[in-house]
């Protein structure tokens, strides 16, 4: 019962680690997102409400206009934090000191093994809360933090391979394009 369904090796280079973990990134935190650009927007409105609502030339009023300002700044500066830019540079700082990988998946029945540098893991099949499919990628996820990811261009028959992640997780399997 231990046969090999599917084998995949998956080079990792600098730049295709920081390109999949924006890919990760961008699956998981798509509502984050919403709340941030909702929030951003909410921080700008009563910013500019109050920064031109105010009478310059009264203190308290000056006040205001200041507090507006500060308001409508901390709405650019979330927009900014949160930005794809942003997130691939602190990406690139966070991985100067990585190093290529070549990891090779065997997919069993109900397990899943991969080999990295010589160690060797096995993962039931039960542990994966998600399953994601972009356009290059599968991601496994076991933890909101913690995932696999598998090159889709190193199967021999991808589209099965699919329909079997498909059928394993037929209530966590989501496609991305």
């Amino acid at each position: 019962m231990n046969e090999r369904l599917f084998e995949n090796k998956t080079d990792i280079t600098k730049e295709g680690f920081i390109d999949v973990q924006l890919q990760w990134i961008a699956i998981t935190r798509k509502k984050e997102d919403r709340k941030v650009y909702l929030l951003s927007f909410l921080l700008f409105f009563v910013g500019g409400f109050l920064a031109l609502r105010s009478n310059i030339m009264d203190s308290r009023e000056t006040m205001l206009a200041i507090v507006g300002l500060f308001f409508i700044i901390l709405a650019l500066a979330l927009i900014f934090i949160n930005s794809k830019s942003n997130r691939r540079k602190q990406l690139k700082r966070q991985s100067k000191e990585f190093i290529p990988q070549h990891i090779q998946y065997y997919f069993l029945e109900d397990t899943f093994i991969l080999e990295n540098d010589g160690s060797t893991s096995s993962i039931q099949y039960n542990k994966i809360t998600m399953v994601y499919e972009t356009k290059n990628m599968y991601f496994l996820a076991c933890a909101y933090k913690q995932f696999y990811f598998i090159d889709k261009n190193n199967f021999e028959n991808n589209e099965a391979f699919s329909q079997f992640l498909q059928r394993k997780f037929p209530n966590t399997y989501q496609k991305y394009n």
